[in-house]
């Protein structure tokens, strides 16, 4: 049977058998279960960017997740389809117009 390979905790990148630092990163790879087996737990952020909701497969050499962008901003005040939207110059505030006949002005939070 072949060692399994350590992944990264940072970049989920598979790393040799013997590594102890991630190629892509150069993090110090941790021995904890899980991150040896592939398998990534609940909540792990990946590329600092996107984080693991759930496992939805698995099987044969790997396993599906589901992920969420923490980079990405959900606005649900219009009650029918946005049609337009703009960023103030300055980058603080987003106006959208919908086909509900509104425009809204709002200030996202990431």
């Amino acid at each position: 049977m072949m060692p399994s390979s350590p992944y990264c905790p940072t970049r989920g990148a598979a790393n040799p058998p013997q590594a102890a630092f991630c190629f892509a990163c150069g993090q110090a790879l941790s021995t904890g279960a899980g991150l040896q087996t592939g398998l990534l737990p609940a909540s792990q952020l990946l590329r600092q960017r996107y984080r693991i909701l759930a496992q939805v497969g698995k099987g044969g050499f790997g396993a599906v997740y589901q992920a969420g962008d923490t980079q990405f901003c959900v606005y649900r005040e219009h009650s029918g389809a946005v049609r337009s939207l703009a960023w103030s110059p300055d980058g603080t505030r987003i106006a959208s117009g919908g086909l509900d006949k509104t425009v809204h002005v709002w200030q996202p939070t990431w």
